[in-house]
């Protein structure tokens, strides 16, 4: 018997188009109230899917601490960076003590209002800039992602994140130091201490007692970072030759633009339609589209070095067990246990807007994401051409040795982007292309290679062997569920899409 047709051809469509593009087409025909009412939903778009990032990482790193030891963390860690992180943010960093300005408006576009997600969820992120003669200080009132993870009691049961049982170097010599922030000390002062002999964002890291928060330090002259930050790391501080600013000033930012740049982009959209700025509003929702994408490739990649790393030290059948904790105490629990609730329309639309729609960061980066729903009588499909995370990353060719061309490559754009920013007198618009452009730059686009794929077929991965263990994820989830309600169908080559279908028969979400 076909069932009744859920949504009509003209819901299915805006199912498929991203918010921004929805809030502009509203501009644009003048129907300012539903534009408003739209900002509203995008203020809630990415915090779930943000959310589900953080924790089911730091899953995967807790369970690397249980079975195979803390000491194992820093290789890890080095690992991560190595394949993408590294290559994604520091090669280049060398050049932004010469940009102070720019570097402080990178900060806060594609870190801290991406982590904080346009202030939503429960323990909002938010943060505020200061600035004094010496530096730029992110006082982040929670983190976005490490704080919030505290706050909504991660760290105890069900959940049961971990702290560091023992004092490492890497922790700053502290016991229980949270998983997740472990990766702060590593990018942003370990690593580029090794590299350029200083630290590039020195921390003060807190454990959120006490009303305390963590701050995020940017001094414009590494040579004034106070000794105490590299003695804690074991480090002994050393004068550098770091590159100066090209315009020195005093101070680069007014008061009033410092909490500009930190108030979440709906809000300012809803303002300047208020305002009838609509030329503005509309400018704002495109600089949207690609606020998320830096960080979200960031967990991407970092959750699939992860799921490498794992089945090189413990094999597939350890790839299992993490998968099967990572399920368990993130995806069931945060996901699963919301869907069952909800009617199919409800849970349609939690899966367009919140889940597939925010991993594909509103089609920005290469490859691009892109997705449409269709609706047939006995389901509703989403054709995921590629999806946001594992498609795009099977399209990058992650999965292969990493070409030497384009390890030339790199490298040769490092050298352009440093020797320019060196001799010559950039401008944010230049060095905004040169970091991230319009489809994320080469920092976006430089993803892990050599990543793993199954060996054999196993119930987690498809019933197939060759699934990239990335896409294990979704598999495991599939296993876990079953087929009655909802089916995956992965890629069966780098071109080819995923599709998800749901049927229509229960009238409800997730069994």
């Amino acid at each position: 018997m076909a069932e009744q047709k859920v949504f009509t051809s003209q819901q299915l469509n805006e199912l498929s188009t991203s918010l921004p593009d929805r809030i502009i087409s509203r501009i644009d025909a003048r129907r300012i109230p539903e534009a408003i009412e739209l900002c509203k939903v995008m203020r809630d778009s990415t915090v779930d899917f943000r959310d589900l990032c953080v924790e089911t990482t730091t899953a995967l790193w807790c369970w690397i601490g249980s079975e195979l030891g803390e000491d194992m963390l820093e290789d890890m860690f080095r690992y991560i960076l190595r394949q993408c992180a590294w290559r994604q943010c520091l090669t280049t960093a060398s050049i932004l003590t010469a940009y102070p300005r720019f570097h402080v408006m990178l900060l806060a576009k594609y870190s801290w209002r991406a982590h904080s997600c346009f202030g939503a969820g429960q323990y909002p992120g938010k943060f505020a800039i200061t600035e004094d003669d010496e530096k730029f200080s992110f006082h982040l009132t929670p983190c976005g992602s490490g704080g919030r993870l505290l706050l909504k009691g991660g760290y105890g049961p069900p959940r049961g994140a971990r702290f560091t049982e023992q004092p490492h170097w890497w922790t700053h010599s502290r016991s229980g130091f949270p998983y997740y922030c472990i990766h702060c000390c590593f990018v942003n002062e370990i690593v580029p201490f090794e590299t350029f002999g200083y630290l590039l964002w020195p921390l003060d890291l807190t454990h959120h007692a006490s009303g305390e928060y963590c701050i995020w330090h940017v001094y414009k002259d590494p040579n004034k970072i106070p000794a105490e930050y590299y003695q804690r790391l074991g480090f002994q501080k050393k004068t550098v030759s770091a590159l100066p600013p090209k315009h020195p000033k005093k101070r680069y930012f007014s008061d009033p633009e410092l909490a500009e740049l930190s108030r979440p982009l709906p809000d300012r959209i809803v303002e300047c339609l208020n305002n009838g700025d609509s030329r503005k509003a509309r400018r704002l929702c495109s600089e949207a589209k690609d606020e998320f994408l830096f960080l979200h490739d960031l967990y991407v990649n970092a959750m699939a070095c992860t799921l490498t790393f794992i089945a090189a030290k413990k094999g597939e059948q350890g790839l299992e067990q993490a998968l099967q904790y990572q399920y368990d105490k993130c995806v069931r629990q945060q996901w699963v246990s919301k869907a069952t609730s909800l009617s199919l329309q409800e849970l349609l639309s939690l899966l367009a807007l919140k889940l597939l729609g925010a991993d594909a960061c509103n089609g920005k980066g290469l490859p691009s994401a892109r997705y449409t729903v269709t609706e047939d009588d006995e389901s509703i499909t989403f054709i995921l051409d590629p999806c946001g995370s594992g498609g795009r990353l099977l399209r990058s060719g992650v999965y292969a040795p990493f070409p030497l061309w384009k390890k030339w490559m790199e490298k040769i754009i490092d050298s352009i982007i440093i020797a320019s920013g060196r001799y010559l007198p950039l401008n944010d618009s230049l060095l905004y292309w040169a970091y991230l452009g319009t489809y994320g730059g080469g920092t976006s686009q430089r993803k892990p290679f050599d990543q793993g794929i199954t060996e054999k077929a196993h119930p987690w991965s498809f019933q197939r062997k060759g699934v990239p263990y990335f896409c294990c994820f979704c598999g495991m989830m599939q296993d876990r569920l079953g087929t009655s309600c909802l089916t995956i169908t992965p890629p069966r080559t780098s071109h080819s899409p995923c599709v998800w279908k749901i049927q229509k028969r229960s009238g409800r979400g997730l069994p």
